[in-house]
């Protein structure tokens, strides 16, 4: 439809999945997404599994796709207590700022490496933004699902700082691991610097500051400016805090066999 409709550059990536409650197995179709990642519940890990490569929708005509059998399908299976783990880019290619103490942005330059060399597998020298990216997902809900520990290493950061998470009151379940992502995402992106005043403030919904504040080692030093507002809708206000702007959709959805 895309193509037919003339919108030039225009596409879609995407995948459609059929999942069969009774037998396990999963059967994906995609257009432009080549991984998916499972919670692999006998090797307590995250596991990527490749799927075939396809452009993404929208770039060829119909006649093209349907002359090559249409977008390929792969089937996988789902064992007792694995979870699909499906989730907008917004997550991966969530953004923060290299910044000094001043505010001022600065680039990676990272003593040792070239122009445009990988730097911790979330940005490039010369970047001045670092991303999520899939190791902290993948690093996130594996110690949700063993009650462990995880620590958030933010590079480049202007002052030495410590950010642990504590699983090991979660009961290991997918809601967990939902609320687990949301919460470190978030604090990711919040941030202070000389300049962060009473006149800036982040909003939390009430059921992150509530994760938040059971799992956040250093959620009393960080969140320690609450407002008395924004309880009627649903969110937790502090001031003297700052954040980078959420860079695309935020959307989770799991899929675990039981």
């Amino acid at each position: 439809m895309l193509e037919e409709r003339g919108f030039k550059g225009r596409f879609a990536a995407l995948t459609v999945g059929l999942y069969d409650t009774a037998t396990g197995v999963l059967t994906a179709c995609t257009a432009g997404n080549n991984v998916l990642h499972v919670f692999d519940a006998d090797r307590r890990a995250m596991v990527r599994h490749r799927l075939s490569e396809a452009p993404a929708a929208g770039v060829f005509p119909s006649e093209i796709i349907k002359a090559r059998s249409g977008f390929p399908l792969q089937k996988i299976l789902l064992d007792r207590g694995d979870a699909l783990f499906l989730f907008t880019d917004g997550f991966e290619e969530s953004k923060r700022s290299f910044r000094t103490w001043g505010g001022d942005l600065i680039p990676c330059a990272e003593p040792g490496l070239h122009e445009r060399e990988n730097h911790g597998g979330t940005h490039n020298v010369g970047d001045d933004y670092e991303q999520f990216g899939i190791p902290r997902i993948t690093g996130i809900v594996t110690e949700v699902f063993h009650r462990g520990t995880y620590r958030l290493e933010r590079h480049h950061a202007a002052l030495r700082e410590d950010l642990e998470f504590d699983f090991s009151g979660c009961n290991g379940t997918v809601k967990d691991a939902v609320l687990a992502l949301v919460c470190v995402e978030k604090v990711f992106r919040i941030y202070r610097d000389a300049l962060t005043g009473p006149g800036y403030r982040v909003q939390l919904e009430t059921k992150v500051d509530a994760f938040l504040s059971k799992h956040f080692r250093q959620y009393g030093r960080l969140f320690d400016h609450r407002l008395d507002e924004g309880t009627e809708n649903g969110t937790a206000v502090f001031s003297h805090l700052k954040e980078d702007g959420q860079y695309d959709d935020l959307t989770l959805l799991v899929v675990r066999r039981l």
